[in-house]
């Protein structure tokens, strides 16, 4: 990576979707651009089926632009292979949804555990476990190890979740809604903890939102609607440097 060029940058992206013949297509992101620094957060804001998902399954490797480019250290994810995408998921990039998506069948631990286990898994077996550990006793659950989802609360399952994007110390944390489920305290709770553990890593961290008080905590907060992303002072951000 250049020491000049943002650890992600975003460029020209497009997305949109073919209609039944005789219908139009539906553009959801239009020309969008943006770079983000590692240790740097953003909050994406904007009403709802304004593409900010979409935007973060895009960065993701979730979905494919129709056009544009997105560069994770100065090389184009958005052509990879779907194992190399995989790979990349697994290594590199930690998801947290509004939902936490835990296995129920699986107890905390186990439920961290499960990005290690992937081939390509930065770290595995006993170093991973002990990773596992020490970082839910940093967030309060160091005495819940064993317990299913279904014996936790809502806060702690979310903060199982925030842990098992963190497990394999990605470069980039994506988070959709991370608090969007849970009451003010266990959101600033879950919030409070998932800054925190990203800073200390030097992560950047992208985070989809609707509460103005989380977005007001965040480096950047940029605005999508209709397709376009603009900051809050209403000028198009700057997209770094393009390949």
């Amino acid at each position: 990576m250049n020491a000049f060029e943002p650890l992600l940058c975003v460029s020209h992206l497009v997305k949109r979707y073919e209609g039944a013949a005789g219908s139009p297509a539906l553009t959801i992101l239009d020309d969008v651009s943006l770079s983000v620094e590692r240790g740097e957060s953003v909050a994406i804001v904007g009403p709802s089926g304004s593409g900010k998902s979409t935007l973060l399954n895009l960065i993701g490797t979730l979905d494919a632009p129709t056009a544009g480019e997105i560069l994770l250290d100065g090389r184009r994810i958005d052509l990879l292979a779907p194992a190399q995408s995989a790979a990349l998921r697994c290594n590199r990039l930690g998801f947290i949804f509004q939902m936490h998506h835990l296995m129920p069948q699986c107890s905390a631990l186990e439920n961290v555990l499960i990005p290690t286990l992937a081939p390509g898994a930065p770290g595995r077996g006993g170093a991973a476990a002990q990773r596992a550990r020490d970082l839910l006793g940093q967030v309060g659950l160091g005495a819940r190890l064993h317990h299913k989802p279904g014996q936790l609360s809502g806060g702690e399952c979310q903060r199982v979740a925030v842990v098992r994007a963190l497990i394999n110390e990605p470069d980039v944390i994506l988070a959709d809604e991370p608090t969007g489920s849970l009451d003010a305290a266990s959101a600033e709770e879950v919030w409070s903890i998932l800054s925190r553990l990203g800073r200390e890593r030097d992560a950047a961290l992208i985070v989809v939102t609707h509460s103005t008080s989380l977005a007001a905590t965040m480096d950047r907060t940029l605005e999508l609607r209709a397709g376009r992303l603009e900051d809050r002072a209403g000028r198009r951000p700057a997209q770094g440097a393009a390949r």
